[in-house]
């Protein structure tokens, strides 16, 4: 792998990178980050998948101490999928996971769950022939266990997180062969629906403005099994003879992509669904991006679809934000920047502009004013290397005349090439953050852009999917090589971080680590005090009024 010194137009350009940043709060610019302050619905925070959270974000002060670490009550102890994101709802944090023994074993589950009544239920036990999976919810504001409810077992190592429909006030697991929903407030089982299908990696997607005729969407997997991908409608409104005459949970149609998918969660913007697909172009290994519209009650032919200009696929879902769509792609081969991130024209699917970046299965992060992150990469050990990529975020930025250049490289800029070779060799140092599975979460907090991403796990030690041991706070508007760009670490967890309010929410080995505090009404806060029952929100072991300060600044006024 060639590494090289930083561009000089790169290097020229980070001097202006937070005013460029500011330019994200043109009032001009759609608002396409979450939509929700306070909620973070599941992969890259909300159905256009950008990974932004809500302008009222303003995260955890700190993460080198989370508030608690979350695996169970005491009776029951859970472990979670290390890639998978979690989903943060008003006041239920929700993520899929297994139970496990006292002595840290996976326990098998009993292979059923119940069924809602209606189209798609009997009301009877249906057995999940591959075992069970359990959705875990607890409270934001303590820890406690809310409700778990039995899911079809995750299969191929499939980090496919949850997803929070925020309209019906239901969750969403779409796994092994089945999609279900669970009410949110105490996890009664609403309808469940199986595919026909294996759901890998992929996450579903829901509507929530299309008058009584929402959806859910979500891609199959298919690669390298002989069989085409399928983009699959499921209905999530109530039934309406006239409007919608469909069943919750009942599927609408799905339709045959004639491409292989594996890992292409779709994004949904105003009546329009997108997505990528590994192959599908003219070449054997050439991907696709396409868009279809959402509201067919028949399964729609494309509105446009992109062919990936060279040979390479795409693993990732994309992020749709102003009037462009980004996907990032994965390359079998080559160095650093052997795949590319493309922004393309959400009306036409045309090209306007492609950047080679590292390989990845994560969706771009589009910052707003022309800026747009990357995480990818092959993480490695000692007894195993990567292939010739090393774990990066990058950072694009469009310029005004429609190009783009990257700016910066955290492996290129940080590595010490002590044998001046040229190259990456075992034992040389450089800023290990970001890689193929660790999707970023960002806030803009005054003038400076925060990512909070966690490190890949060592391949060998917790296998390419396993639980990361430690994330970062970036302060974006820095240069990598900058002793301040990452403002902080925190141990124990990195995965996909659930970014909401004050808080955050990220996958570890020994949990789910939370930090920050919630936000609660403040009459609540001084109720909790009054009581002796306010936690310990700073983390320190003590509870006094360090705590109350922290709880009364992030309050919701009555």
């Amino acid at each position: 792998m060639n590494i090289s010194h930083a561009s000089a137009v790169g290097t020229a350009l980070i001097a202006i990178l937070p005013s460029v940043v500011l330019a994200s709060n043109n009032p001009a610019e759609p608002p396409d980050t979450v939509r929700d302050p306070w909620v973070w619905a599941g992969f890259a925070g909300g159905p256009s998948r950008v990974s932004v959270a809500h302008p009222l974000t303003t995260g955890p002060l700190r993460i080198d101490q989370p508030r608690f670490v979350f695996n169970g009550d005491g009776s029951r102890t859970f472990g979670f999928y290390g890639q998978c994101s979690v989903a943060v709802g008003q006041h239920l944090v929700v993520a899929l996971g297994y139970e496990m023994d006292f002595l840290g074993q996976r326990l098998p589950g009993t292979g059923t769950s119940q069924d809602a009544d209606g189209a798609n239920g009997d009301g009877g036990q249906t057995t999940h022939p591959d075992g069970c999976d359990t959705l875990v919810a607890f409270s934001r504001l303590d820890g406690s266990l809310a409700w778990t409810a039995e899911v079809p077992r995750a299969v191929l190592n499939s980090w496919s997180a949850p997803l929070i429909d925020t309209l019906h006030g239901t969750v969403i697991v779409a796994t092994g062969r089945s999609i279900t929903a669970f009410r949110l407030d105490d996890g009664s089982p609403a309808w469940s629906t199986p595919v026909g299908g294996v759901l890998v990696n992929a996450s579903p997607v829901v509507t929530d403005d299309l008058s009584g005729r929402n959806r859910l969407f979500v891609t199959d997997h298919s690669y390298a099994n002989d069989n085409t991908g399928r983009l699959i409608c499921v209905n999530t409104d109530p039934f309406d003879a006239a409007v919608n005459p469909y069943e919750p949970g009942e599927i609408v149609w799905t339709l045959d992509l004639q491409a292989e998918t594996s890992g292409n969660s779709p994004a949904y913007r105003d009546g329009v669904v997108y997505l990528s697909t590994a192959t599908g172009g003219a070449a054997w290994d050439q991907g696709t991006v396409r868009a279809y519209p959402a509201t067919t009650d028949a399964a729609p032919s494309p509105l446009w679809v992109y062919e990936h200009t060279t040979p390479a696929r795409f693993f990732s879902g994309v992020a749709v934000r102003g009037g462009g769509v980004y996907a990032s792609s994965f390359s079998n081969h080559g160095g650093q920047f052997s795949a590319e991130t493309v922004r393309l024209d959400a009306a036409d699917g045309s090209l306007r502009w492609s950047v080679p970046t590292n390989r990845t299965d994560t969706t771009p992060v589009p910052l707003g004013g022309g800026l747009v992150l990357v995480s990818g990469g092959i993480p490695f050990s000692d007894e195993l290397l990567s292939i010739d990529s090393l774990p990066s975020l990058q950072m694009i930025f469009e310029t005004p005349s429609g190009n783009a250049v990257r700016l910066w490289d955290t492996a290129q800029a940080t590595h010490q090439d002590t044998n001046q070779n040229g190259r990456w060799d075992r034992g040389e140092p450089f800023l290990s953050i970001g890689g193929w599975t660790i999707q970023p979460a960002v806030m803009q907090a005054g003038e400076t852009v925060y990512a909070f991403v966690g490190q890949a796990p060592e391949a060998i030690r917790g296998g390419f999917f396993g639980p990361s041991e430690s994330v970062a706070m970036v302060d974006l508007s820095r240069h990598p090589t900058d002793p301040r760009f990452v403002v902080e670490w925190g141990e124990g967890s990195g995965a996909s971080p659930g970014l909401t309010g004050a808080e955050m929410y990220t996958v570890g080995e020994l949990g789910i680590h939370a930090y920050g505090a919630p936000r609660m009404p403040l009459d609540l806060v001084l109720r909790l005090w009054t009581d002796g029952l306010l936690p310990d929100f700073n983390a320190d072991g003590l509870v006094n009024f360090q705590d109350l300060q922290l709880a009364t600044q992030y309050a919701l006024q009555n």
